[in-house]
């Protein structure tokens, strides 16, 4: 293959030159780091591993707060669930916190799920319910008769009904005023507040 790549008009002459000077060594050192990127790199001997340092205990409260973390980004990034029971991933959160013990898929799917959708749905409820104005973004789809559907709850839909009405009320204020600025025999002109 070097014997090639140096013979080679469409090679790069820089190419050639870094073959060339790690000839006689075999490989280049930059690119060895990168020699196999399956193969785990060995540390030097001055690397201190993560099972070398003291070990704590998680704490319950850590353990579910971790849980929580990893099932929200499992289900944001639609990542299988069966990445939790992978060896290799298994492996990597051993190195990374060897205290921490992965959930098992069923957890994730069942309990976690249950306990993440729960908090969101109440977060979002809460933040939708103190809001004064609301823009609203639905995304509906027709059943088989070509009927569009759409499912709101009742406490949201009470609301957005709510916000649409003063939404209503906001934007009428506006356009008679102007209409009455645009008016030349009303320049100027107060409006009273039947008027507003």
């Amino acid at each position: 293959m070097k014997r090639h790549l140096i013979q080679c008009i469409n090679c790069p002459e820089e190419w050639k030159r870094q073959i060339r000077a790690t000839g006689s060594e075999g490989r280049n050192t930059q690119n060895k780091e990168n020699e196999n990127p399956l193969e785990p790199n060995v540390p030097s001997e001055n690397a201190q591993n993560s099972t070398d340092l003291p070990q704590t205990p998680l704490s319950d409260g850590i353990k579910e707060n971790l849980h929580t973390l990893l099932a929200k980004a499992v289900y944001v990034t639609g990542t299988p669930l069966s990445m939790v029971e992978h060896p290799l991933w298994i492996n990597f959160f051993e190195k990374l916190q060897p205290q921490y013990k992965l959930p098992s898929r069923k957890t994730i799917s069942t309990t976690i799920l249950e306990k993440t959708y729960n908090s969101m749905h109440r977060e979002l409820k809460e933040d939708l319910m103190t809001q004064k104005c609301l823009h609203l973004l639905l995304d509906g789809w027709s059943n088989y008769r070509n009927e569009e559907v759409t499912i709101v709850e009742n406490a949201v839909k009470e609301k957005i009904l709510e916000n649409v009405d003063q939404r209503i009320q906001m934007c009428l204020k506006p356009i008679h005023y102007a209409a009455y600025l645009l008016d030349p025999a009303e320049q100027g002109a107060e409006l009273d507040q039947n008027q507003n």
